[in-house]
């Protein structure tokens, strides 16, 4: 006998259950050997996107060093910085020229400095092209007047959210024998839901690693982690055989701008070749095996630099190049990525048509990653062997 509901049809009464769409907005944490990056994205920073165009700011204090664009002899009272550089220097600043020796900037013209060499006890040198001059401090004199106002411009970033749908379609008939415990052992259904949404997670996370962003009509690429180091400064290492002291040189440019503690998406040969340090460098570093994490394997480093966080994933394991790989990132939120969805991963049933003796159910997620800024992240990319 029908169910018959008096006065309004609302979200209590009168729709059955099996209608409804069912929130997976934690679909990050269903335990996969899959899916570092996804994983840390969401724990950083998790958020809501007002738009398919995703967008973000980031700024770096002022740089504290320059180069010269041409020789600077001993006897010359001027010097020339790179192109674009004279922002960085103001009158009243004191320089060191190659370490070596003190200037105090009087006058910038364009690209040149006028400079008093040798003040204080080093003596004058001579600096070629390439040379570093570094930007210790302005100095005042007594009832000076203010330098000119520096500041950083900041740098816009953007990201596109993408569509990501899976869909399981199966008959009325497989169902009815599941259920009924005949020819198949349990619900079919629940083993496809289970498969669809860990293959909606490894999807995702992939196209965070590896995605290009694109756009054709509204179809919508993300930009993986990959291309947004690739875009920003040189975050890259490609040393095969990857030594602790490799390690470590390149950790002093991975933890120069972060809060010196790092996330790293490994594959299972990175971790072999970590795995063999604790075992043949007599080196002051820390190995911790057999933790894990949403089913992730983690590996804990700790080093002068900084502490490293390796999460191990099997989605750099089957092909080849990928193996190689091991991506680090901040975990900050100054500087570290977030998830930002514009449609947080529902489970939405009865996608079936009216007519279709069948049963069609979907996942669905629309979202993408705030990157944070380029310079808080690092990759190696041909990590084959330890030594």
């Amino acid at each position: 006998m029908a169910t018959v509901v008096q006065g309004a049809r609302t979200t209590g009464a009168g729709i059955s259950s099996s209608r409804l769409k069912v929130s997976m907005g934690d679909l990050y944490k269903l335990e996969d050997t899959m899916g570092a990056l996804y994983v840390t994205a969401n724990l950083i920073g998790r958020g809501k996107a007002a738009n398919y165009e995703v967008r973000w700011h980031t700024s770096e204090l002022r740089p504290k060093s320059t180069t010269l664009s041409v020789s600077a002899a001993t006897a010359d009272g001027t010097i020339t910085v790179a192109t674009g550089d004279t922002a960085l220097i103001n009158v009243g600043d004191l320089l060191n020229l190659k370490g070596l020796e003190t200037l105090l900037v009087t006058a910038v013209t364009s690209n040149t400095a006028s400079v008093t060499r040798s003040w204080g006890a080093d003596t004058a040198v001579t600096a070629a092209t390439g040379s570093v001059v570094t930007i210790i401090a302005p100095h005042y004199a007594e009832n000076a007047t203010l330098q000119n106002a520096r500041s950083v411009t900041e740098v816009s970033a953007y990201n596109y959210t993408a569509i990501f749908r899976h869909n399981l379609e199966i008959s009325e008939t497989l169902r009815a024998i599941g259920d009924a415990g005949g020819t198949y052992h349990g619900p079919d259904l629940e083993t496809q839901r289970e498969d669809m949404l860990l293959t909606h997670k490894r999807d995702i996370n992939l196209a965070c690693l590896f995605s290009e962003i694109g756009s054709s009509g509204t179809r919508r690429s993300i930009m993986g982690l990959k291309e947004f180091i690739d875009g920003g400064t040189s975050r890259t290492d490609s040393t095969s055989a990857l030594t602790f002291a490799a390690f470590m040189q390149a950790s002093e440019t991975m933890t120069r701008y972060n809060q010196k503690a790092m996330v790293g998406v490994i594959s299972r040969r990175f971790a072999t070749v970590v795995s063999q340090w604790a075992i043949t460098t007599s080196s002051p570093v820390q190995v911790e095996n057999g933790a894990s994490m949403f089913g992730l394997q983690v590996m804990n480093v700790t080093t002068p630099h900084g502490k490293f966080k390796l999460l191990i994933d099997d989605a750099l394991t089957d092909n080849s190049t990928w193996t190689k790989y091991g991506f680090f990132i901040a975990t900050d939120k100054k500087g570290g990525p977030k998830w930002k969805y514009l449609r947080d991963t529902v489970m939405l049933k009865n996608r079936q048509a009216n007519d279709q003796d069948g049963i069609e159910e979907e996942v669905l997620t629309e979202g993408t990653v705030e990157w944070g800024n380029a310079n808080y992240h690092f990759y190696f990319d041909n990590v084959q062997v330890a030594a």
